[in-house]
């Protein structure tokens, strides 16, 4: 079959001649183009349907209070709806229009709102791949803008060419802009971004999208919910593990006003009511300056702690979060060390082991340095963070001298020396560069000791649970919420063997009464790796019974699909494949699949209908190419 990695085409078209040659074989752990894009990482974020019951998390040590003390919002509830950002500003139009300066305020807009596809030629722009073989344009067309994929001859001839118009645009280019492809409502990765420093070989800042330097991925990389989610104001996924979105696939195009204060029809309408204000604070929707430092804080790490998994709990979606609720009630965001330097995600690592930060007590806060409602420019980002500084600190207090502060570029600027720019590892490829949030005093000062829960290894599951400040927290959580957390974390710490007998322990335990999708599909998982006729047979019975439940990942159905085939039971492996064609129709691999199974079964015509509907859907997948020219030889 072609459940194969991606990450070497040519050895991916052995691989589907083998399959064409119907040689058979012990599956030894398939992978999906899902897997070998890194998508596989969020599917295994998968929600199941029963709820959990948390209580209110302990506080941090010392002053967990915001100005005034903790107000109890009203509108948190799950009877408070949104109503969109343009709703405020009518009153509130000095905020709205400082905020849709910010890079938040333009996270994602309409591709016709975007400079450098204004700025296209004619011709466009062209990338190739490392082989120069395979290749993408982007390029404006009369109704707006497009991207190609194409394979490109010795003669500059191009074949198997592949358009899609371009859908969506994300992210004000700090570093780079992405953009999606629509299909249906079905949401993908394009394969090229425009990053803000041009890269070597590549004119005007276009390259490969990260991952696409020698992945034949295409258009046919999903963006699913559990990514979109802090890209833009309020994706409609279907699930967190899928890319399907309801229509309109956004209710908010952009990141808005109630991402941070919450739902705000309970606040218009009382304010369109003039009803009096309740004393003191106005309880209507959420002022995160009322909140506790923790949930204050929570509403940026809701998207700026990407940590190593982020598991939503139980009958929840990451869109199910409100401000002012605590966010281990939505999701729990966990990770197997500290993470300092580590990308642009990561900041409150780095900002808990600061002096600054232990010294406050509890009462610094993302909000105490930054402003959501205002970014400022280059020229005016030492003048406005040094302000910052001197709320806490004397400019006395200095031990630079003078004279020597006044010739700093820009002049006595405190974080150009205490808070030194760093690159970023997880963004090196498109030259992401980040500031250290340590707030050093000299560069070599070490890292203090960190015991509290949210910065200490839980020695039972070798991970730390960050969003919750409770001793023992991890024991309260529900097993299945562990066992995805670790999935997701020995997807990129493979080298982990104390990770991998936390989780071998956990699924064990949880095999004796599994009732869980993931359990399932953990258990296949888990019997090929015994690599015998025994351990596939078992791993079919598992994913059966994942599909049973309404399995939402594709792999899950691939899987069974090629166990199937190889264990020559071909009209369950044409079911399983035919099911996923219909579930998951803009991914190629399972039209691929199921041809290989009708060839196999030498029910030609069939297998030939199944290439050329795919061929319609991915004129350029390499494998379709290949079965057509098997099949009309």
């Amino acid at each position: 079959m072609i459940f194969r990695s991606r990450k070497n085409p040519s050895s991916r078209t052995q691989s589907t001649l083998r399959a064409i040659g119907l040689r058979g074989a012990n599956v030894q752990q398939p992978r999906s183009r899902l897997a070998a894009s890194g998508i596989f990482v969020v599917l295994i974020l998968l929600s199941v349907g029963f709820a959990l019951s948390w209580g209110q998390q302990s506080s941090r040590p010392a002053n967990h209070a915001g100005v005034g003390g903790a107000a109890q919002f009203r509108n948190t509830s799950s009877a408070a709806g949104y109503v969109g950002s343009q709703a405020c500003d009518g009153c509130h139009r000095a905020e709205s229009e400082s905020f849709r300066k910010t890079p938040h305020g333009q996270a994602a807009s309409l591709p016709h709102d975007r400079a450098e596809l204004k700025d296209l030629p004619s011709q466009g722009v062209m990338v190739c791949q490392s082989e120069g073989v395979r290749c993408f344009r982007v390029f404006p067309t009369d109704d707006g803008y497009s991207m190609s994929q194409f394979d490109r001859g010795a003669d500059g001839t191009e074949s198997h060419v592949e358009v899609e118009k371009i859908a969506f645009a994300l992210g004000k280019p700090l570093m780079a802009t992405g953009y999606l492809i629509q299909r249906g409502n079905y949401l993908f990765e394009a394969p090229l971004t425009f990053y803000t420093q041009p890269i070597a070989g590549h004119p005007g800042g276009w390259a490969l999208s990260p991952g696409y330097e020698n992945d034949a991925l295409g258009f046919t990389r999903p963006v699913v919910g559990s990514c979109l989610t802090c890209h833009v104001g309020r994706p409609r996924a279907t699930d967190a593990a899928s890319n399907l979105y309801r229509p309109p696939i956004f209710e908010e195009l952009s990141i808005g006003c109630e991402s941070c204060h919450g739902p705000g029809s309970l606040h218009v309408k009382e304010r369109v009511a003039h009803l009096a204000k309740t004393k003191g604070v106005d309880t209507s929707i959420v002022n995160p300056k009322y909140l506790t430092t923790q949930l204050a804080d929570e509403t940026c790490m809701y998207c700026h702690e990407l940590a190593e998994a982020r598991i939503p709990m139980p009958g929840k979606s990451f869109q199910d979060y409100r401000p002012g609720v605590p966010l281990i009630r939505t999701e729990a965001i966990f990770k197997s060390k500290l993470l300092l330097g580590w990308n642009l995600e990561e900041w409150s690592d780095e900002m808990v082991t600061s002096k600054c930060y232990r010294m406050s007590k509890g009462a610094m806060r993302c909000s105490t340095c930054h402003d959501p409602h205002f970014t400022p420019s280059a020229e005016e980002a030492s003048a406005f963070y040094r302000s910052k500084c001197l709320t806490c600190h004397q400019s006395e207090s200095c031990t630079l001298p003078l004279s020597e502060r006044q010739h700093t570029e820009p002049v006595d600027n405190c974080i150009a020396c205490h808070m030194s720019k760093h690159v970023a590892p997880k963004l090196v490829k498109i030259g992401g560069a980040g500031t250290s949030h340590r707030i050093l005093r000299t560069e070599d000062e070490p890292v203090p000791s960190m015991t509290g829960p949210r910065t200490s290894v839980d020695p039972k599951t070798g991970l730390i649970l960050i969003d919750s400040d409770s001793a023992g927290s991890q024991a309260m959580l529900p097993k299945v919420v562990l066992l995805r957390a670790l999935q997701s974390v020995l997807a990129h710490e493979d080298g982990r063997d104390d990770l991998k007998t936390s989780y071998q322990s956990l699924l064990q335990e949880m095999a004796k009464d599994p009732k869980d999708v993931s359990v399932f599909s953990a258990l296949a998982e888990s019997e090929l790796t015994k690599r015998t006729a025994e351990g596939n047979a078992q791993a079919i019975r598992d994913l059966q019974e994942a599909i049973r439940l309404n399995t939402n990942s594709p792999r899950d159905y691939m899987l069974l699909s090629e166990l199937q085939y190889r264990a020559n039971d071909l009209p369950d492996a044409v079911a399983a494949a035919s099911t996923a064609m219909t579930k998951f129709p803009y991914l190629p691999t399972p039209y691929e699949n199921l041809a290989i199974c009708y060839m196999r079964l030498g029910e030609t015509q069939k297998a030939a209908d199944i290439v050329r509907r795919g061929l319609v859907i991915f004129p350029a997948d390499e494998n379709l190419i290949l079965l057509a020219g098997k099949i009309h030889k």
